[in-house]
């Protein structure tokens, strides 16, 4: 199992070197570099995003909870006062 290991840690190491330092146009191909491949944030959203967040979050919610997530700080809140009644 080593041998894999030493050759992905090969190919990952040339990909850097070959793409990113370098700038060639044909390189190693790193389908794991984070780089290349990994969308960090969203630039924007539309009307698709805004139906699948609510599906979701109705999906995830538990039967009784209101509509939408309340802020931790809200939930605390209620959660420090149903505890003192």
């Amino acid at each position: 199992m080593s041998d894999i290991y030493d050759e992905l840690k090969e190919i990952k190491k040339r990909h850097e070197i070959e793409k990113h330092n370098e700038s060639r146009e044909e390189y190693q191909v790193d389908p794991s570099c984070l780089k290349c491949y990994i969308i960090l944030e969203a630039m924007d959203y539309n009307r698709n995003t805004y139906a699948k967040l609510m599906e979701y979050i109705i999906l995830t919610r538990k039967d009784g909870e209101e509509s939408y997530p309340s802020s931790k700080k809200k939930r605390n809140k209620e959660e420090k006062k149903e505890k003192n009644c």
